[in-house]
């Protein structure tokens, strides 16, 4: 009897480009979907059931969802001081997340979507304003505010959004396809400068 082949190739899943990796099963394969700023061996965690060629499959993980780990994605340079250091992108559609900046240090929050209190309502992207006084302050002393920005952990001078395209976009394996950075801080991309972000720091209680 001749040896099985194993199926290889691509498909299209909501516009992404979803590469089987490996069979786990005659029934199952691994695969995930690409994020244009994370190199492939880069990836950990899962994050969702999708179907793949009628299989179920579990792509893996994107995003943080965490708060106590740290991906290095790069390493950047601040305009004002010259210093560097590491960051982390979130992709906040893949990662099911809102993320919100604090106005003191630019340290960065991730709230999960599907998991905010009752009557609070959040997209992937920056926080809506009106929830800010609804988040307990950043660990500095500082509040997560919508329009705040990253900041140099050194000089804490603000990243400006379109300077920082430089590094990103040369650290980022998608840019030699063509994936350019959104040069805004109020897109799906998130950046996560030097240390790692505080997950979901809903008050308890507020006025």
């Amino acid at each position: 009897m001749g040896r099985r082949r194993e199926r290889t190739g691509t498909l299209s899943h909501k516009s992404k480009s979803c590469s089987i990796r490996r069979p786990l099963s005659k029934e199952t394969h691994e695969c995930f979907t690409p994020n244009p700023v994370i190199p492939r061996a880069e990836y950990n965690g899962t994050q969702r059931k999708i179907l793949l060629n009628g299989q179920q499959c579990t792509p893996l993980h994107v995003g943080c969802r965490m708060s106590d780990r740290f991906r290095k994605d790069g390493e950047g340079t601040c305009p004002a001081c010259g210093s560097h250091f590491p960051y982390m992108m979130i992709h906040n559609g893949f990662n099911d997340s809102a993320f919100a900046y604090c106005d003191s240090c630019g340290g960065a929050a991730l709230l999960d979507v599907y998991g905010a209190p009752k009557g609070i309502s959040l997209t992937f992207g920056p926080i809506p304003e009106e929830i800010e006084t609804r988040l307990a302050a950043c660990p500095c002393g500082g509040h997560f505010r919508s329009a705040a920005t990253p900041r140099c952990p050194s000089c804490h001078a603000p990243l400006d959004a379109k300077a920082v395209a430089s590094f990103i976009e040369a650290n980022a394996p998608g840019a030699k396809k063509g994936w350019k950075w959104q040069r805004s801080w109020n897109g799906i991309y998130c950046v996560v400068v030097a240390k790692p972000p505080v997950e979901n720091p809903w008050l308890t209680t507020w006025a």
